[in-house]
């Protein structure tokens, strides 16, 4: 199993830190989040929370800790916690769970890729990428939960073009 480095990206001018884990090297790393920087600056992905320090030229990367690959969402999160002026307090084990798997067998409609085209960045092309390989499924979860929510049933239409079970459906109400 590899060791993840946990590390801090701090800069002098700010007192903010930024806290990430990675698994390969820290200047490799350190060279992705300037490399995001200089993309977001070109209007070509969304903002990241660690551009806040990476934009600045002293802007450093430091190991903290090296850790099993098991351990690493709650040791990144406990040290996330544990730093007063950490600008990115998010719970990893919660992104990891709502992260979508990547649909990479999903054939692209001409309309699909005619939208993905037209994106304006490289950033909201991947964006509706994920977006489209992930739809059926995204909506299905979705259809799930508003059960659980409301205890109504969807159309039968709805059930049969998400693939819903009867007892997943049971499941869903119970849950209530």
């Amino acid at each position: 199993m590899a060791n993840i480095k946990i590390y801090k990206i701090t800069s002098a001018q700010t007192p903010d830190v930024y806290i990430g884990s990675t698994k390969g090297s820290l200047a490799v790393r350190m060279a992705g989040h300037r490399r995001s920087y200089s993309s977001f600056l070109k209007g070509e992905r969304s903002n990241m929370t660690s551009f806040a320090i990476v934009k600045f030229q002293d802007a450093t990367i430091e190991l903290l800790q090296e850790v099993p690959e098991d351990v690493r969402d709650d040791e990144e999160l406990r040290f996330q916690q544990e730093e007063p002026n950490c600008i990115n307090k998010y719970d990893p084990t919660l992104y990891k769970a709502t992260k979508p798997a990547l649909n990479m067998d999903h054939v692209f409609t001409d309309e699909e890729k005619e939208k993905i085209n037209g994106a304006p960045t490289k950033n909201a092309k991947y964006v509706l990428r994920n977006y489209y390989r992930n739809r059926q499924r995204k909506c299905r979860e979705a259809t799930l939960r508003a059960v659980t929510k409301t205890g109504k049933v969807p159309r039968d239409r709805t059930l049969e073009k998400y693939n819903i079970t009867a007892q997943e459906l049971a499941q869903a109400i119970r849950g209530r």
